[in-house]
């Protein structure tokens, strides 16, 4: 009887979750490939800070998120002006108009199933 539970239990318990680990596992390793490709092919744009992206020497983290400044000097740009409107009524100037009602289209008759 302890071997039958033991051998269930290795079915549905213990490979499933393994084959899970791995499959967690696996994504993981991808997607630190991928991050890893990006930030040599594209710098600090995706976030990443170059060598010292995966490694605790280097500049600390506030000299990392102080690195990225803003995307536009102060100077750059031209100032709107900005007027204002007249506030809204809900009054029309035109004259009401008489619009005739349509009659009611039906596709198809009602018919009850029972």
């Amino acid at each position: 009887m302890g071997t039958f539970l033991l051998i269930l239990f290795i079915v549905f318990v213990a490979i499933p979750l393994v084959r899970t680990l791995w499959a967690v596992y696996k994504a993981k390793r991808q997607f630190d490939n991928f991050r890893r490709q990006a930030t040599e092919a594209f710098g600090d744009r995706f976030g990443g800070f170059g060598a010292y992206a995966n490694s605790n020497s280097g500049p600390s983290r506030q000299a990392r998120t102080h690195r990225r400044g803003k995307k536009f000097m102060r100077d750059v740009g031209e100032y709107v002006s900005f007027e204002e409107l007249p506030p809204r009524t809900d009054r029309c100037e035109l004259p009401p108009r008489n619009i005739p009602a349509e009659p009611q289209i039906e596709d198809a008759e009602w018919e009850d199933i029972r």
